[in-house]
């Protein structure tokens, strides 16, 4: 048999370790002070480990999961610090919920948004940028098509999202943050960046801005139709 290779730590050792704690819990995504059962630690491939073992406190919930840290020491025999905290194991992704006109527009750009949304929330942030590009090209191409779709075909199929933001969107301020978001999301499909001082926190608030406008131009539709002269 083997010798362990790993070292158990208590709870009260945890404790006294300057650990960053993780304050969200990944099976409920509530906001946590999770409870510290124990944990332990190990070397592997030039890698010092540690892995603690935290509970949900919310009775809807109680789960466990690990707290991942991590530190490479092959270049750092000298450096005393702890590793550093990487995430959480298990991880159940919950999905973003939208307004049902965004749903009913594009089935497409929830299916992709969310599918950005779980590759950054595991980390993956070199594929995830593209993910909110893409989503975003769906979402405006299905909503343009539905304001013209005779107009349909030329705007599924002109691959410059920039040519049919200047040619479809008629409002000012709309295309100004479009045109932006659009650069933002090629900076993540292209070698280099052209927008170095912004990131995915940017490109996602251009979504929801853009999320903004198709929710407030649809419900002023509505009311168009539904209240087209006014009661005396």
């Amino acid at each position: 048999m083997e010798d362990k290779n790993y070292t158990v730590i208590d709870k009260k050792k945890i404790d006294s370790l300057d650990l960053t704690i993780p304050d969200t819990c990944p099976f409920c995504h509530h906001g946590i002070h999770p409870e510290i059962l124990f944990g332990y630690d190990f070397h592997k491939n030039d890698y010092w480990n540690i892995r603690v073992v935290y509970a949900c406190p919310r009775k809807a919930c109680l789960e466990m999961f690990f707290g991942i840290y991590s530190k490479n020491t092959l270049f750092n025999i000298y450096d005393s610090s702890l590793p550093k905290y990487v995430g959480c194991s298990p991880f159940k992704f919950k999905e973003e919920e939208f307004s049902e006109p965004i749903n009913e527009i594009s089935e497409n750009f929830v299916s992709i948004f969310n599918q950005a949304k779980q590759a950054e929330e595991r980390k993956l942030d070199q594929i995830c940028g593209l993910g909110y590009r893409k989503a975003l090209e769906f979402l405006v191409k299905d909503y343009l098509i539905i304001r013209f779709p005779e107009e349909a075909e030329k705007i599924k199929n002109n691959h410059r999202f920039d040519a049919v933001i200047e040619q479809y969107v008629t409002d000012e301020k709309v295309k100004f943050l479009a045109r932006r978001a659009s650069w933002l999301g090629n900076d993540h499909a292209h070698y280099t960046q052209k927008w170095e001082d912004k990131d995915i926190s940017d490109l996602k608030r251009l979504i929801k801005t853009a999320l903004y406008w198709i929710s407030a131009e649809k419900e002023l539709e509505y009311y168009e139709s539904e209240m087209k002269e006014g009661r005396r």
